[in-house]
Order: structure tokens, then C-alpha cells, then sequence
């Protein structure tokens, strides 16, 4: 069970840092479109739309971390792990929905693993220019270990 769990953080903590890294990227490249090749000038708009994606994807990973508590989070978590083990204590999921039930528990689990790891190193995350304009920033929270 806990493998599955930290799995998923792992998972999702990666889900934040490539939205970070691909946005700045994708925003040094767009600010500059005439160096970049025929190819990227051509699809100049589904590239703003991906630059939009990545920056909504950090948002509700931001609204998230800031939005909540640490007391709440670890209240979460146990309540979800109380659910899991129920599932464990039956030997398992035994029918497809039962199953569904069961993957939305891991992932909400893994999710709130990682907002707890968020919230207590960092406490609240700063808007997405601030680590536009602080690279020491960026690498710390891209880096962090959620494993």
C-alpha cells in the first residue's frame, strides 16, 4: 500500500516541477519567436495554449498549498488511509467499482502526501513570476524529494 502511495507523490510531485520547468522554457521561446524554427513559429498558438496548461496546472497546485492548512492535510490523510485500510481489511477491492473507489483513494493520498511535503518545507508557494525571477527558488522547489 505505502508503495503505491509514494509512487503516486512521486508522480505528482514530478506533474509540478515539469509544469514549472516546461513553462519557463516554453516562455523564454515565445518571447522570442522569430529565433526560434519554422516549425515552432507555425504552431505559435497551440504553444500559448500549453503555456497556459503548464501555468493552470502550478496554480491549482499553488491554490492548493496555500489554501489549506497543515492541520487539515494530516487530517485528510488519515481519514484516506483509514478508508484504505478498510479496503485492505476485505481483502481488496473485489468488484470494478470497488476498484474505481479504490485508485481514487491512492491517487487523493499520493496528492495529499505531496501537498503535506509542499506545505511544510516551503509553508505557502509564491505566485509563478516569483520563481520566473528567482531561479535558486525554482531549482529548490523543482528539486524537492518526494519520495
Amino acid at each position: 500500500m505505502d508503495n503505491i502511495v509514494d509512487n503516486r507523490t512521486v508522480l505528482i510531485g514530478r506533474t509540478l516541477s515539469n509544469a514549472l520547468w516546461q513553462y519557463a522554457r516554453l516562455k523564454e521561446m515565445l518571447e522570442c519567436p522569430a529565433q526560434q524554427s519554422w516549425y515552432f513559429q507555425k504552431g505559435i498558438e497551440s504553444r500559448q495554449k500549453a503555456l497556459e496548461k503548464f501555468a493552470a496546472t502550478f496554480e491549482s497546485f499553488r491554490n492548493d498549498v496555500n489554501s489549506d492548512n497543515l492541520d487539515m492535510l494530516l487530517t485528510e490523510k488519515i481519514e484516506l488511509e483509514t478508508h484504505l485500510a478498510k479496503f485492505h481489511e476485505k481483502g481488496g477491492p473485489h468488484s470494478f467499482m470497488q476498484a474505481v473507489g479504490y485508485g481514487a483513494i491512492i491517487n487523493k493520498l499520493g496528492y495529499t502526501h505531496c501537498l503535506l511535503r509542499l506545505k511544510s518545507r516551503f509553508g505557502k508557494l509564491a505566485p509563478l513570476s516569483y520563481y520566473l525571477k528567482h531561479p535558486k527558488a525554482m531549482e529548490e522547489l523543482t528539486t524537492l524529494d518526494y519520495g
